[in-house]
């Protein structure tokens, strides 16, 4: 960093005490700090501001501040309201072809005024991570250091999930991939803004403080939230589990007990916020097998929260599973159960087969209590709109002619398959979702929900019901033979609305399911993209070149002309098509680039 620029901030903060200088004097250090110009001299790239410079300053004046404090300019004066928006860019030649006129269903281009943050504040604004309505505003966040001019400085490592799909009907498989990316030199994460510096990243808080330099190679963003609603990062490390290996004898009761065992080393996570001086990193005690909402990306603090006073409780267990092909093994996994009224688990004791050891004899006519009667869910989430998504050990069973020709036999197949159910408050399954059929050809068919394909924002809309409906992926596969040679061949695979009786929304023919969220359908046909509501009326003419989910009663989208704005569940425009990237809401926080203005940050207010 070069001397003149900290001279050069030092000057500004300084101003008032030498106005009664030289006019020579003021003039050549007005135009070297930036506050006078000259339209034929080019200024040095050099002398614009940036954090660093901002952060040294700020470190070297702490001596000063109370001087500083007498110096400093009204608060009204210092941050007027900004109206402008950022021109549209077009090459020359463009300016003269025919414009395509807006859908009927897309309200027309308007101006749009933004207020600085600070401003709205004062009027008792407040920033906020709750769906868009009538109240709210955006503003701008103006900080005394420079949001960057350029789009990105850095690469970064990005790690996404990939699908692979087979023609012959082999189940799709999925896979973690790493890719080298450009870096937006402002990138979101729940609410925190990371702000690359071109040498350095620092971690800003929602109200543009700077807290912290930041690795995100050391504390990796988990795109998940604690039990308190606090971001999440990660650091990778590994563990070693223990397993049984060896079955002793059987004692006097005829119980077993597993008399070797041995471990495996394997990959895991260590969990961290960000403490509330916003400088260190706490361990978190989030476990994620239990604590997760199901899917993974930067979702508000309300996202997956419980809409009841039903509280989730869980049990590790093992359980004895019997698969398709008549394979029996034992399985570790999680028994969970609803319950209104706080249970204690250490009371919940069972036997090898599952029943509940306890001092209490039932009468002749009462079925033991049992661990699958008591917690009868391997998965569970919570309420929403009172409904919940449980998966469930399903028992079913079917016949099969087995042997060679002239000497087939009946045979019985029981199978235990793990699926997925809607319930309500009271613990009653909704609807079935398996459907079974069978054929004395030895042919089957199966239908039936399944989890979610991808465990990003890719899947919205599942688990949780949103203004009536569910996002929930439907397969449906052939079995031919299946008992003999374990033939099966997925028919389809698609996502699909549902109520909580199990009815269909009818989504228009040809489009696919991108993503469902406050009460928005996102849908893509032949790479264009359009927004339609559960009333089937189309907020956005599925003519957009690119669509992102909606999050916070808001969504960002691009339009025709290749200039990406933001629209409420109305689709109206309230961040104007100027831009030529814009972030997804983060907590209220909207980061947009333009070549033209460069770096401007939005945030969603309301009183």
């Amino acid at each position: 960093m070069k001397l003149s620029e900290i001279f050069r901030l030092h000057l500004v903060k300084r101003l008032p005490a030498i106005i009664a200088t030289a006019l020579l004097t003021a003039f050549i250090f007005s135009y070297y700090v930036g506050i006078l110009d000259i339209s034929f001299i080019q200024r040095p790239e050099a002398w614009n501001k940036n954090l660093n410079m901002f952060l040294e300053s700020v470190t070297s004046s702490e001596k000063d501040k109370e001087s500083e404090e007498e110096n400093k300019e009204p608060e009204s004066e210092k941050i007027p309201e900004d109206t402008t928006v950022p021109p549209e860019t077009s090459k020359p030649d463009e300016d003269k072809k025919p414009q395509k006129e807006p859908a009927p269903s897309t309200p027309q281009a308007q101006i749009l005024k933004f207020s600085d943050v600070a401003a709205l504040k004062a009027e008792g604004y407040k920033v906020t991570d709750k769906p868009w309505d009538e109240n709210s505003v955006f503003g701008k966040l103006v900080m005394e250091y420079d949001w960057p001019r350029d789009f990105t400085y850095s690469l970064k490592t990005e790690y996404t999930e990939k699908v692979t799909e087979y023609d012959d009907g082999t189940e799709k498989t999925k896979e973690t991939v790493a890719n080298t990316v450009e870096r937006p030199a402002i990138e979101l994460y729940m609410g925190y803004i990371i702000y690359d510096d071109n040498k350095t990243l620092y971690l800003i808080g929602p109200d543009g403080a700077v807290l912290t330099k930041y690795n995100d190679k050391e504390f990796i963003p988990a795109y998940t939230r604690d039990l308190a609603g606090r971001p999440l990062f990660y650091k990778n490390t590994t563990k070693n589990i223990t397993y049984p290996t060896v079955l002793g004898k059987k004692d006097e009761d005829g119980n077993r007990k597993w008399d070797k065992t041995s471990y495996i080393t394997v990959k895991d996570k260590v969990y961290y916020y960000l403490a509330p001086n916003g400088q260190t990193f706490m361990q978190s005690n989030y476990n994620d097998t239990t604590d997760n909402r199901g899917l993974y990306f930067d979702y508000p603090a309300y996202y997956g929260n419980a809409s009841t006073l039903l509280t989730r409780y869980y049990l590790n267990t093992t359980k004895v599973i019997t698969n398709l092909k008549g394979e029996t093994f034992l399985k570790n996994c999680m028994n969970w159960v609803y319950s209104a009224e706080k249970l204690k688990l250490d009371t919940f004791k069972f036997d090898e087969n599952g029943v509940r050891i306890t001092d209490k004899k039932p009468h002749e006519d009462e079925e033991p209590e049992t661990r699958d009667s008591l917690f009868p869910y391997t998965m569970a989430y919570n309420y929403s709109e009172n409904y919940a998504t449980v998966f469930m050990d399903i028992d079913w069973s079917y016949e099969h002619d087995v042997g060679p020709e002239g000497q087939k036999v009946k045979k019985s197949f029981d199978v235990t398959t793990n699926e997925m159910r809607i319930i309500d408050s009271k613990g009653k399954v909704m609807f079935d979702s398996r459907k079974n059929f069978f054929s004395s050809l030895n042919w089957t068919a199966h239908e039936q929900f399944a989890a979610p394909l991808y465990s990003g924002i890719e899947s919205l809309g599942s688990y949780y019901f949103d203004h009536g409906y569910m996002r929930m992926r439907i397969q449906s596969y052939d079995c031919y033979h299946f008992a003999e040679f374990g033939l099966k061949k997925v028919v389809t695979d698609e996502d699909v609305l549902v109520t909580p009786t199990g009815n269909r929304f009818d989504i228009p023919s040809g489009y696919d399911l991108i993503s469902y969220s406050d009460g928005i359908l996102l849908l893509e046909k032949d790479g264009e993209y359009g927004y339609l509501n559960t009333l089937g009326n189309w907020i956005r003419d599925p003519e957009l070149l690119d669509g992102k989910p909606f999050m916070e009663g808001v969504a960002v989208c691009k339009n025709i002309e290749g200039n990406y704005g933001v629209i409420d569940t109305d689709g109206k425009a309230i961040i104007p098509f100027n831009y030529e990237y814009i972030s997804n809401i983060s907590s209220g926080t909207i980061a947009a680039y333009s070549k033209t203005t460069g770096w401007t940050v939005f945030q969603k207010m309301s009183k």
